[in-house]
């Protein structure tokens, strides 16, 4: 078993307020991870296949914000958790969950992001673990994921290194459910 870490894999797509109270917490459509290449330095490539029939063990996972520095994983630093995933998936293959930040600076740090347009700048990355083999897709050495068995956490990052990001503020859950972009 290896272990995935995927900085760039995904982002934010959509935020649903949780109620009309602005303290409080707020709901986020996240693109998890794109099917494809991963990041360049771990090498992995994710099977669409895959993401659809693996991604699930991230429901629940715990969301931090740490850039994945396992040092400075804590309470503090712990801001949302995974409530539903999938939730459907886009175009491309690439799943969608819901998380729920509880933390109120960061909810209103990305309520903020939403009002000036910036969300698409809130990135978001994995870390789970599972099988891979090398292989080759087109002319790139790879390797393969096979199976995702389980997600540890998800970091919100600076950089995703397998793409996506948030597009826009949802008033209502409504908006929340449904395979789109």
């Amino acid at each position: 078993e290896s272990a995935f870490t995927e900085s760039a894999a995904g982002s934010v797509i959509e935020v649903a307020e949780a109620g009309k109270d602005e303290e409080g917490p707020v709901k986020l459509r996240i693109k998890l991870i794109e099917p494809g290449p991963g990041n360049k330095k771990d090498g992995h490539y994710y099977p669409a296949e895959v993401l659809k029939r693996d991604i699930h063990v991230f429901e629940g996972a715990k969301m931090y914000t740490t850039d994945h520095r396992p040092e400075e994983k804590n309470t503090r630093t712990e801001v949302a958790t995974i409530l539903e995933c999938p939730v459907g998936f886009t175009e491309s293959g690439a799943p969608l969950a819901i998380a729920g930040v509880h933390d109120p600076v960061f909810a209103r740090s990305i309520r903020n992001r939403a009002t000036l347009g910036t969300l698409s700048k809130l990135e978001v990355s994995i870390l789970g673990k599972g099988t891979a083999k090398p292989g080759r897709v087109g002319e790139a050495q790879y390797k393969i994921v096979e199976a995702i068995t389980r997600g540890d956490d998800i970091d919100f990052v600076t950089r995703a290194g397998a793409g996506g990001q948030a597009v826009a503020l949802a008033e209502s859950e409504q908006g929340m459910s449904g395979n789109t972009t």
